[in-house]
């Protein structure tokens, strides 16, 4: 046998290392049996993630990054070394996905390789997964809903690779292929009419592209050349999976909005789908679960007109109630997350009656529950897009549950140090802005409307209560983009950067549909902008000129002296940073990237004093507040 390469071996570690990662980045509360236990195994776990951050890094540079760079014609043992690297990146089943940006990086250089190469099954194998390393990563940005960037792009490149692939389809070319290449090809030829899915491809046009993908590669079942040519291939997976997909154009409320006519095609193939379906259950439940077939045909019988809007609501209703469970692959997190965010998608916020509040209260308990008790190993991919469908469709219940409550749950539940993180920015804030209106009240004059020292001293506890809870909601934007936010392993790259950059607009998104929330509009789009606007981000935003900049300027800093002074979460090693030690940047940046008004708050040494105490007492008991969420039963 021949001795395994060293590129190999470093990759296989990259790999392990990464899991291992994942694992400590958010630990099962059950190994904790106290607040101070859970707070003390973070802490650990976040040194050792920084030890093998560092082997990671150190690897990437030393021996993948080069590869990546060059221009070179790839010998075949690296080409084998890379692809199998690449199925540790994006597992799809359990949709284990490590690092999609990588994947990204390193499927193109492979497919750019094949194609210089002229190797037909080099091209089929490497086109098919750079396909899948688009449409995932278009899945993430997706999820983000404000920029059309990066999805375009995604959606370019996967159709590209299609083209490469689409035409060994013609009949002298299929025969040239091996057998394997054959099934890759008809497989992808269902696949490649999901890079439509971004979330700004609502026309008709586009919607016909998709259904008109997938009734081509239905059809190759029923093709003779195809089906002799092809031993071996699983025409059955094929149909299912293809009818699968086209059930799925109408999900999450309709949301590319296919017309009535489009929805009764659809409806038809769905038809033809439970026929199949119901006769092999044995087999076919395998491929697709009872529970997805069930909402596929249930929600396509609404959708092209088959029953109506109450029968759909009830018929939702209790199939949650049959398939709602505590786990966490795939197919639980539908009908755990999926089947109550389609109820919400028929509900309309201005015309809701009691009936329907009590059952949001029902349902927003159990989903809370659920989201609370999920693990980041598990499918995790699937519950960020399910859960993001979940918050675009989520309705307040006026006085009991708001987005605010629901989305601290969320980010408490994928990413403990980043709900800790808001609690503390929150903290900060209140106290940095308490101090300020004590010594100097003029300088609030203007904010929130208020016209002179008295309205802002007779309303201090609205400016504080605003301050308080815009700054615990300033990273909501970072909920559907967690995948990317704790990309522990490896130094951020810039498209990571353009994606974790869109998180103050993300938040707004959400918090602008409801008119509690919408008045931190400013603070939390903001919080990454310079005081003089001259640096940060979004570059839209006109800070200078917002009537809470002063507000926006006090969540900086304190988002700043927490996120420099943490050590969980962040700097994933023991930090001695203090606040004294940031004293100087603080003056440095004054009339620049900080408020000077709020910068001279540390002069005073009570300042000093009750900051400290945040960041120490605080902090701990913010991670007792996380614990406490955590293991509620």
């Amino acid at each position: 046998m021949a001795a395994q390469s060293v590129l190999k071996t470093e990759l296989d570690a990259f790999v392990q290392r990464t899991l291992l990662i994942r694992k400590l980045s958010s630990p099962d509360i059950n190994l904790a049996e106290t607040a101070d236990e859970y707070s003390a195994l973070l802490k650990e776990n976040f040194s050792d993630i920084g030890e093998l951050a560092t082997k990671n890094r150190d690897m990437l540079k030393k021996y993948v990054y080069p590869i990546i760079e060059s221009d070179e014609l790839l010998d075949d043992a690296v080409v084998s070394d890379l692809t199998e690297f690449l199925h540790f990146l994006l597992n799809p089943w359990p949709e284990e996905e490590l690092d999609l940006t990588l994947l990204y990086v390193i499927s193109s250089r492979l497919l750019d390789d094949a194609v210089k190469k002229a190797d037909d099954e080099l091209i089929i194998e490497h086109a098919s997964n750079h396909i899948y390393a688009c449409y995932n990563n278009m899945d993430r940005v997706n999820r983000i809903r404000i920029s059309k960037e990066l999805p375009e792009k995604y959606l370019r490149d996967g159709l590209r690779a299609w083209g490469l692939m689409e035409k060994y389809l013609d009949h002298d070319k299929y025969l040239t292929l091996s057998v394997d290449a054959r099934s890759t090809l008809l497989s992808q030829s269902r696949f490649y009419a999901a890079l439509y899915d971004t979330y700004y491809t609502t026309d008709e046009a586009t919607n016909d592209l998709r259904i008109n993908a997938l009734v081509t590669s239905i059809d190759y079942a029923d093709d003779a050349f195809y089906v002799d040519n092809t031993p071996g291939f699983d025409w059955q997976k094929h149909v299912i999976r293809c009818m699968e997909h086209m059930g799925q154009l109408t999900e999450n409320g309709n949301q590319w909005h296919l017309t009535p006519l489009q929805c009764n095609e659809v409806a038809e193939y769905v038809d033809r789908l439970k026929e199949l379906w119901n006769s092999d259950p044995e087999t076919c439940d395998k491929l697709l679960p009872v529970v997805h077939l069930d909402l596929i045909v249930l929600r396509n019988s609404y959708y092209s007109g088959r029953i109506d809007l109450s029968e759909y609501r009830e018929r939702l209703l209790l199939m949650y109630e049959k398939y709602s469970n505590k786990k966490y692959d795939m197919y639980s997190v539908i009908a755990n997350i999926f089947i109550p965010t389609e109820y919400m998608a028929t509900i309309n916020a201005d015309t809701i009656n009691e009936d329907a509040y009590d059952t949001l209260r029902w349902l927003y308990r159990q989903i809370s529950e659920y989201i609370l008790h999920s693990k980041n190993s598990e499918s995790f991919s699937f519950l960020l897009e399910y859960l993001s469908s979940f918050l675009e469709r989520f309705v307040a219940i006026p006085g009991e549950i708001n987005f605010e409550k629901m989305g601290l749950n969320c980010m408490a539940a994928l990413h403990p140090p980043t709900y800790v993180h808001s609690l503390q920015v929150a903290g900060i804030s209140r106290c940095l802005c308490e101090h300020l209106l004590m010594e100097d009240p003029d300088a609030f004059v203007g904010v929130m409307g208020y016209k002179d020292v008295d309205e802002v001293i007779s309303h201090k506890s609205d400016i504080l209560f605003r301050v308080y809870h815009a700054a615990m909601c300033h990273d909501f934007g970072k909920i559907c983009m967690t995948d990317t936010i704790f990309i522990y392993w490896r130094n951020i790259s810039d498209e990571d950067y353009e994606i974790i950059m869109e998180h103050p607009q993300n938040a707004v998104h959400h918090l602008d549909r409801y008119r509690a929330l919408a008045k931190y509009h400013d603070i939390v789009v903001g919080h990454h902008c310079w005081y003089d606007g001259s640096r940060g981000y979004p570059k839209g935003f006109d800070i200078v000129n917002s009537p809470d900049r002063l507000l926006i300027s006090i969540v900086t800093l304190a988002d700043c002296i927490d996120a420099a002074t943490d050590s969980i979460g962040r700097s994933y090693k023991d930090n001695s940073v203090t606040v004294k030690n940031l004293m100087q940047e603080f003056r440095d940046g004054a009339g620049s990237r900080y408020c000077p008004e709020v910068v001279a708050l540390f002069d005073k040494k009570e300042v000093q004093n009750d900051i400290d105490f945040l960041l120490h007492q605080g902090r701990e008991d913010n991670y007792k507040n996380a614990y406490m969420l955590l293991s509620k039963i």
